[in-house]
């Protein structure tokens, strides 16, 4: 994927996770995960490392992300969005990303977006809880 479709495909995917947290505000543990991310990720950018699982050669797209308006958005800043290679020899391929995805599974999350949104458990938002400091969702 170029990096052009794999940002796209992280927006769609962060689409999705926006509206089943929404969606889903009412009930715990959703509104604890909205009610933490609001006050401890006010002004915090989260790093995004989504691994390119459909091209012949591997590499990593890796992306800023931030919590506007209770919206999770990626961020576009230009030095901020670099293409790491899938190198061991490479320092920047093992920086700690707060969020490891595919880009098969954002793909899921657009195409099943409906699935997601009513069943927001499956959307694996174990990086969001950990970096919170909460139980994650079960």
């Amino acid at each position: 994927m170029t990096r052009h479709q794999t940002g796209n495909a992280l927006i769609r995917a962060l689409n999705v996770i926006n509206t089943a947290l929404i969606e889903n505000s009412e009930r715990r543990p959703w509104n604890q995960i909205v009610d933490a991310a609001r006050t401890r990720l006010s002004g915090k950018k989260l790093t995004v490392t989504v691994d390119d699982d459909r091209s012949e050669t591997e590499h990593q797209e890796r992306f800023l992300v931030q919590l506007r308006n209770d919206r999770f958005c990626m961020v576009s800043e230009a030095d901020s969005l670099q293409t790491v290679q899938s190198d061991s020899s490479n320092p920047q391929s093992t920086a700690k990303a707060d969020w490891n995805v595919t880009t098969r599974f954002l793909d899921d999350l657009a195409f099943r977006a409906k699935y997601y949104i009513e069943h927001p458990a499956r959307i694996g938002l174990d990086w969001l809880t950990d970096r919170l400091g909460l139980a994650g969702p079960g």
